[in-house]
């Protein structure tokens, strides 16, 4: 059953062609950094007590989902307006008592025309003596690449909250979160390479279901936008 789960998430991707129309404004573009650049943050995705030191790791695959239907509304209306969903592969590791680090690649390629690199830095700063309560800080950057016509950096800085159970745990946040992205002249309305950014409020809220070692996790997270994230991983 996980081998299925992976194998549909390592080809779940749409088609890019048409992802962003032309002819771009300002205002246009500030708007697809907050769709494009917000939706391709690193995300959670798992669960929210910390990794435990030096001997945890966790791997993951993940899909995430980023509505464009609103892109059709931008600039010359050219844009094809799917859901674009392309899958993410993470690496977890605890490093220092609370302390964890995750890698997150998307590969760009012929087929996949999103490329997103980064890393998530999670501390685990209290832990309740009689609730199953945790308490925690991440930090993230990353870069995306969006079929070789958008690229840029998002950053975010989140304060987590994490209720964990026998077989399955909740976790919340909030925080800010900071994109920019550097727009081909094909796409804007000046004809010349322009730079847009944008930064805004960020709220969180996953769910994980453990059958361990291994756990499925959600999680939504609404920008100015909302995002669905989706992950099968093997924690130990």
């Amino acid at each position: 059953m996980i081998f299925r789960i992976v194998v549909l998430m390592l080809i779940s991707f749409s088609s890019y062609a048409g992802l962003v129309s032309g002819n771009l404004s300002d205002t246009d573009r500030k708007d697809v950094v907050r769709t494009l650049g917000y939706g391709s943050s690193l995300k959670t995705l798992g669960d929210p007590y910390p990794l435990g030191g030096f001997s945890g790791f966790e791997l993951g695959i993940a899909v995430e989902s980023i509505p464009t239907e609103d892109f059709t509304n931008y600039g010359d209306g050219t844009a094809g307006g799917k859901l674009l969903t392309y899958p993410v592969v993470s690496l977890g590791k605890g490093l220092y008592e609370n302390v964890d680090l995750f890698v997150h690649f998307s590969m760009f390629g012929p087929e996949n025309r999103v490329g997103v690199y980064g890393g998530l830095v999670r501390w685990g700063f209290f832990e309740s003596d009689t609730l199953p309560l945790t308490l925690s800080l991440s930090l993230q950057s990353a870069s995306n690449n969006f079929d070789n016509q958008i690229t840029g950096e998002v950053f975010s800085a989140i304060f987590n909250l994490g209720l964990n159970f026998e077989e399955s745990a909740l976790y919340m946040g909030v925080g800010k979160v900071n994109a920019k992205a550097d727009f081909v002249k094909e796409l804007t309305d000046s004809a010349i390479a322009e730079s847009s950014s944008a930064e805004d409020l960020q709220f969180k809220l996953g769910g994980v279901y453990y059958f361990r070692p291994y756990f499925l996790s959600l999680e939504f997270n609404r920008y100015v936008v909302s995002h669905f994230s989706a992950r099968v991983g093997l924690r130990f």
